[in-house]
């Protein structure tokens, strides 16, 4: 009689202390290298969506000008920080609206809600960058200081901002000069400005005074 002999199964080993405590290491070694990369990945993203909120709202206000025969102002509204209290005082550019205008200019009538940039994400205040922000041409942009109405949560005294109009030709009433340029430069808050006025990661928006075009700019 033959005996057979039982097959034996493979032992299987567990990891030790010492595999497990290295591969929790490699994780966070990992981790640690890769989350600074999604950061940068993310603040660039705001930087991108806020200079196409911009671009978007020009170039429909500038439509809404056209189609509808009639003068169309566009607000750059200076705001309390964000995370301040909306009854703070205004502080930083970072938010725009579209108004319709009577033929006469008088009466006006909002074309859109406020829209407003990304929490990390500002207009440059030097007229230098931001010359659309420059009050002091004696001419269109203009600067309102007091308005009367509240801006939704924020009341009249806690914001201010700048408006310039596009006519229903799709020009704006900008000094159309050719050695003047109107732009808006927009960067992320807490990165350090450079030479040029702007951080190195910086979003530019140029708007030609005669045409109402815009043109873009990144580095």
């Amino acid at each position: 009689m033959k005996h057979r002999i039982p097959c034996r199964l493979p032992s299987r080993r567990a990891f030790s202390l010492v595999e497990l405590l290295v591969v929790i290491c490699i994780i966070i070694v990992l981790a640690v290298l890769t989350v600074p990369a999604f950061s940068n990945i993310s603040r660039g993203s705001n930087l991108t969506t806020g200079g196409t909120r911009l671009v978007d709202q020009l170039e429909l206000a500038r439509q809404a000008a056209m189609t509808r025969n009639c003068p169309v102002e566009f607000r750059i509204y200076q705001l309390p920080k964000a995370g301040d209290p909306p009854n703070g005082s205004p502080a930083v550019y970072r938010a725009f609206q579209v108004f319709s205008l009577d033929a006469d200019g008088t009466q006006t009538n909002a074309l859109t809600r406020v829209t407003m940039l990304p929490d990390n994400v500002y207009i440059v205040p030097g007229v230098a960058v931001s010359s659309l922000l420059d009050t002091q041409q004696g001419t269109s942009p203009s600067l309102v200081t007091a308005p009367a109405k509240p801006l939704g949560d924020y009341p009249a005294g806690s914001y201010r901002y700048v408006a310039f109009r596009f006519k229903p030709n799709g020009g704006t009433d900008l000094n159309a000069a050719p050695a003047k340029s109107w732009h808006l430069s927009l960067a992320l808050t807490g990165d350090a400005m450079g030479s040029l006025g702007v951080p190195d990661n910086f979003f530019t928006v140029q708007l030609n005074a005669l045409t109402g075009r815009t043109r873009l700019f990144r580095p």
